[in-house]
């Protein structure tokens, strides 16, 4: 034949290093006793699909069971969040200073915990181009929505928006909005039921006054505010909430919870605790035990460095929603710092 034709039909070089690579693996592989790759490939091919099926819905059931039995052995293997509600403060320019400022302190520490920025709206597109520029892994959410995709709702500002401006999370239910803006139960329920059919993070906020609390009705109060929220939810749609307690008294005011003994009408630590246990015992009744165990419970009523520590050790309470120390870059930073351990 041409010796085109025998250049046709020669073997590649590559080809046959490739081949003597194999033989020689194949070679030694006997020589020592072991299966060789063609073996190894066989013997764990299932026969047929059907058994293939069965392998994998064995691995899931196995990995389901490996994640249950971590989750009972480790009650607190809920990420931390740290979540700061700038209210009604910082214009546009001014948004873009404090986020880069927050944003310049990241680390990978910080990965330990769940970052969240809640400016006003108008900032919201400012805040995340500067996070997403940065890479800092840091979310950014809303101080409120309405529970429509659209309509003639004047001044209100629809899910479907927030989302194409960049935020992950909602605040709902805020004592402000209550208070100041007449957000009932039944209202706040419905942003919550629609932020979890768009499967947006939502931050509910529950808390009681101070008359309230002096009447010795504060764990009831707030665990009927708890079950209006999330009434008609089911446990997946709760995955997507997060339970706020802000002592509505404590709230920027200088009657703070510190980890000391209570004196006067402050809030310790312990009974802070006590109330977020009441909660998801309240979530386990509405959304079963598993679903209770994974929503993490935030405290809201004036956290600061200097009294973080406390709050942060207990069982139930599983960071915060920050209010005035947000708007400072190093009282905020260092609270991330506190959660990231």
């Amino acid at each position: 034949c041409s010796a085109r034709a025998v250049g046709r039909h020669q073997p590649h070089a590559e080809t046959q290093r490739m081949s003597f690579f194999v033989a020689m693996c194949c070679i030694a592989s006997l020589l020592l006793g072991m299966p060789c790759f063609s073996t190894v490939r066989t013997s764990r091919k299932p026969h047929n699909v059907a058994s293939a099926r069965a392998q994998v819905s064995c691995r899931k059931a196995r990995h389901a069971q490996k994640r249950l039995r971590f989750n009972e052995r480790n009650p607190m293997s809920r990420k931390p969040l740290i979540a700061g509600n700038w209210k009604m403060n910082k214009t546009p320019a001014e948004s873009v200073v404090l986020s880069q400022g927050i944003s310049n302190r990241y680390s990978r520490k910080w990965n330990k915990v769940d970052v969240v920025l809640c400016p006003p709206t108008i900032d919201l597109r400012s805040v995340f181009t500067v996070l997403d520029f940065d890479k800092s892994n840091i979310d950014v959410g809303a101080q409120n929505c309405h529970w429509e995709p659209s309509g003639a709702f004047t001044g209100e500002t629809s899910i479907p928006m927030l989302k194409d401006v960049g935020a992950a999370w909602c605040i709902v239910g805020h004592s402000e909005r209550r208070d100041y803006f007449g957000e009932t139960d039944s209202m706040v329920n419905k942003k919550v039921r629609a932020l979890a059919e768009s499967s947006f993070n939502a931050i509910v906020c529950v808390g009681e006054s101070l008359a309230v609390r002096d009447a010795g009705d504060a764990v009831r109060f707030v665990c009927d505010q708890v079950r209006a929220a999330l009434a008609g939810l089911d446990a997946h749609e709760a995955e997507y909430c997060t339970i706020a307690y802000e002592p509505i008294w404590a709230i920027g005011t200088g009657r703070t919870a510190t980890p000391e003994q209570a004196i006067l009408s402050f809030v310790s630590v312990k009974q802070a605790e006590e109330i977020a246990a009441a909660i998801r015992a309240t979530v386990a009744d509405l959304v079963g035990e598993q679903a209770a165990a994974n929503m993490r419970v935030l405290y809201g009523g004036s956290m600061k460095p200097e009294n973080a520590d406390g709050f942060m050790a207990c069982p139930n309470i599983d960071g915060g929603l920050i209010g005035g120390a947000s708007l400072k870059v190093e009282d905020f930073c260092g609270l991330v710092e506190i959660a990231s351990g």
